[in-house]
């Protein structure tokens, strides 16, 4: 959300941007769902978010280790920066910035992402000018995290492609 604001309001300041599981708003309908994980983690910690975030964040068969790595991401978070972050994004409408981005933008997705599916990530680009749009097959919300050789490749290729 933070990188579309940026690309759209200073955007001189960048040299590339790329995009990642990120929608334009999350839409109105969707809000009692952060409104229940809020409850949730006001009443019983940030715990209560692991079990959701999961399925959500990973897709198919995923290494202890990053399973544990997300989860203590988690555990790191505040309840105040929990319900904060959710108030961003329950907020989040960048439709009428997007189509003022001028630096070159990759957008990827996840193939398997629930939390923002590909065509709501394929709806972002189509917003920016010229944005690139690619999917990593077996990926879920967390692509970098769960497939980094991937999103690598994809990154390292626009950033290659941006003009210095």
């Amino acid at each position: 959300m933070v990188a579309q604001y940026l690309g759209a309001t200073a955007g001189h300041r960048l040299i590339s941007l790329t995009l990642v599981a990120a929608g334009s708003l999350v839409p109105e309908p969707a809000w009692p769902i952060w409104d229940k994980r809020v409850a949730a983690v006001r009443s019983g910690g940030l715990i209560t978010q692991v079990p959701i975030v999961y399925p959500a964040w990973f897709s198919g068969a995923v290494d202890q280790g990053l399973l544990d790595l997300a989860e203590s991401m988690i555990l790191a978070t505040t309840v105040a920066g929990f319900t904060g972050a959710v108030a961003a994004i329950k907020g989040h409408d960048a439709r009428s910035l997007l189509p003022q981005v001028e630096t070159p933008t990759l957008v990827i997705a996840g193939a398997n992402d629930a939390a923002v599916p590909p065509e709501a990530v394929r709806a972002t680009a189509a917003l920016i000018p010229g944005a690139a749009f690619e999917v990593v097959t077996g990926a879920a919300h967390q692509v970098a995290m769960q497939h980094p050789v991937a999103f690598a490749d994809r990154l390292c290729r626009h950033i290659a492609g941006a003009p210095r």
